[in-house]
Order: C-alpha cells, then structure tokens, then sequence
C-alpha cells in the first residue's frame, strides 16, 4: 500500500504463471489486492542460444552437486548438446543439477544420464503428472492437449465435461 502510493518507487514481482495464480487462491491478502490486474505477463517462447548458455552457467556455479559432476557440464560437447537440444527447458537444466537428482553418479553415468534427460524429456515430467496434480487435473490437462496449439475457454469446459462424464459412465469415477 506504500508503495502504491509513492511515485519514484514500485514492486517487480517475478514467478511462473500457475505459482501466482497458486499463491492467489490461497491468499485472501493477495486477492484483496488485486495483483492480476496490474501484472504484466513476459512469455518466453524461446530462449536465445546466449540466454541458455547463461541459464546452465548460473545452475552449474549455484548446483550443490559433486566437482567432477560439474565438470562434465563444463564440458564444451556437453554444453553444446544441452544449448542446441529441442527439449531444452530450465527445468530440464534443474533437473540435471539437482544433488538429489544425480550425485550418486560417476562422471560416465551423469554423462549418460544428461543425454537421456534431453532426448526423453517425459522422463522429468511423469513424477509431476502422476504424483502432483490430481486424477481432476490429469484429465484437464489431457482433454486441454487434445486441442494442439490453443483452446477456447467454453470448447475446453465443454470438453473437460463431456471426459468427466464418460470417465464416470465407463470407468466407475466418482464426480
């Protein structure tokens, strides 16, 4: 509220999308103001080959991962793999960072295992699919994929209903 009010100083609040809607609904504080409304959205489509050479950079110097580890993402072949690969994310590069992750790997099977990482990228994804959204959200998220590239809000909610219903008429699942 002091802020708003004062000319030569404003908020720069930076997260994911879904973590500040997340942090909306379960704050009665955050929805009394009114965030959304005064938010700007930045929607990176595609990170520049300086820009993600940067991002693996800043997780290599920050990983709290083994030296020999980190010295195989220091590798030039390696780096080059990671930049250039389709399925590069930052979560991708997290993922191949993280001690729980990898540090119990040797420098060969850390190699192997940042190739398997970029070229199988579901391998990331399916303890999140599975184990952190709801059965709900799986279908959404599916019946949402079945458009392609974009959905309307009413043909998804309408979708989103009709696999809802056929989930229950054909696989027993509770409403």
């Amino acid at each position: 509220r002091r802020v708003r009010n004062m000319e030569n100083k404003i908020i720069v609040f930076t997260t994911r999308s879904f973590l500040l809607k997340t942090a909306i609904n379960e704050s009665e504080n955050l929805r009394r103001f009114n965030i959304i409304a005064n938010s700007s959205t930045f929607k990176l489509e595609e990170y520049a080959d300086d820009l993600k050479k940067q991002l693996l950079d800043n997780h290599i110097v920050e990983a709290d991962i083994n030296e020999n580890l980190k010295d195989v993402l220091k590798d030039i072949e390696i780096q080059n793999f990671i930049i250039n690969h389709t399925s590069f994310t930052p979560r991708s590069v997290e993922c191949i960072t993280t001690n729980e992750i990898v540090n119990n790997k040797n420098s060969s099977e850390f190699r192997e295992f940042i190739y398997k990482t970029f070229n199988y990228p579901d391998e990331i994804w399916i303890h999140a699919y599975t184990e952190q959204i709801t059965e709900d959200e799986r279908l959404l998220l599916n019946t949402l994929i079945s458009f392609g590239d974009s959905a309307n809000i009413n043909e998804l909610e309408e979708a989103f209903l009709s696999r809802i219903q056929y989930e229950v008429l054909n696989n027993n699942k509770t409403k």
